[in-house]
């Protein structure tokens, strides 16, 4: 009995001890494969360094470069080429595009890809590389299932041609609201200050969301369009909800001026904390004189970040001698009054 248990033990070590030798034999053959691999990438890399350099300087032409890549290697070029555009401008980036549009015609296929992934790149290729006859390609990708192809597809269109897609884009705001909404405010900012009138009536559109609104807010502020002022109060007025009345108090504290007080002063006692807080940097930036004690109710104010701006208001205006009182009486407000204190004026 026991010299069978013996044996059956000394089999399992036996059996172990081979496929550790196995596994251990098959993970040094991956690790060669891998070694073998990137080496032969790298070499791939180097020879099309130096033909795409030549070809940049115009000592190879594009066709010359064109049968120097294997067609299996044509999709690798390509993403090799626009690590290049990306960090070139002028006529560098141009005669790099020159080199890809042999290449390009088998991109386009991918966009029908199952696999959203695969017609991201494609998106990205054509951004990068294509040509203005690629742009019919990249405007039907803006209604691509995928979020992801979607926003590169307008990212490549505002990079490409900036205003002049500003239309289709805007069309497609609400398919980005799964995005971050400085990502979505920056795409906007891109397309310049010729797509401003396009970006005010989406803020004055009541069918559009409030978060694709607040994004066109955003981006009006940050362009510093004069007359996204108008548009802004007129929604404020019409009793915006919290996420779209803050950024509209925000580009009011910008672009606004001091006719619209009286709107702006409603919506101190508004029951969300972050529109409240909003209106008091609106109204410090806008107010006169008489505006010194309306911020001081704002540092009696029950939530401390509401009192905080309220604080850094009267800071921004020189109303100091208050908010060095509070900080000396104990009451609430003296921690907003001491934070704004000891900050730097914005």
């Amino acid at each position: 009995m026991a010299a069978g248990v013996f044996q059956a033990v000394s089999l399992a070590v036996i059996g172990l001890a081979a496929a550790c030798v196995l596994f251990s034999a098959y993970a040094l053959w991956l690790r060669a494969g891998n070694a073998l691999r990137r080496r032969s990438w790298e070499g791939r890399e180097a020879r099309w360094t130096n033909l795409t350099l030549e070809a940049v300087a115009g000592e190879r032409s594009v066709e010359e470069l064109t049968g120097r890549v294997g067609r299996r290697d044509r999709g690798a070029f390509l993403e090799f080429l626009m690590r290049y555009a990306r960090r070139l401008k002028g006529r560098e980036r141009d005669r790099v595009k020159e080199l890809a549009a042999p290449f390009l015609p088998n991109t386009v296929p991918l966009l029908r890809s199952r696999d959203p992934f695969r017609r991201a790149l494609a998106v990205q290729t054509l951004g990068a590389l294509g040509t203005p006859e690629h742009e019919a390609a990249l405007l039907r990708a803006l209604e691509d299932s995928s979020p992801l192809v979607s926003m590169l597809a307008a990212r490549a269109l505002a990079a490409q041609r900036g205003s002049t897609h500003t239309e289709p884009i805007l069309a497609n705001l609400d398919r980005f609201e799964s995005w971050g909404t400085e990502y979505v405010t920056s795409l906007l900012v891109s397309l310049g200050p010729e797509a401003s009138p396009a970006l005010r009536r989406v803020l004055e559109d009541p069918r559009r969301t409030s978060r694709v609104r607040a994004v066109a807010a955003d981006a009006l502020r940050e362009l510093h369009d004069l007359d996204a002022a108008r548009s802004a109060f007129g929604a404020l007025e019409g009793d915006a909800p919290p996420d779209l009345a803050a950024p509209l108090l925000r580009l009011l504290a910008v672009l606004g001026d001091p006719n619209q007080l009286d709107g702006i002063r409603r919506t101190l006692t508004h029951p969300h904390f972050a529109v409240r807080a909003e209106a008091y940097s609106a109204y410090g930036a806008l107010c006169g004189a008489e505006g010194e004690a309306v911020l001081e109710e704002g540092l009696w104010d029950r939530s401390p970040w509401v009192a905080l701006h309220a604080a850094r208001a009267m800071r921004d205006r020189g109303w100091v001698e208050p908010l060095q009182r509070l900080t000396r009486s104990g009451q609430p407000g003296m921690h907003a009054a001491g934070q704004a204190l000891s900050e730097e004026p914005s």
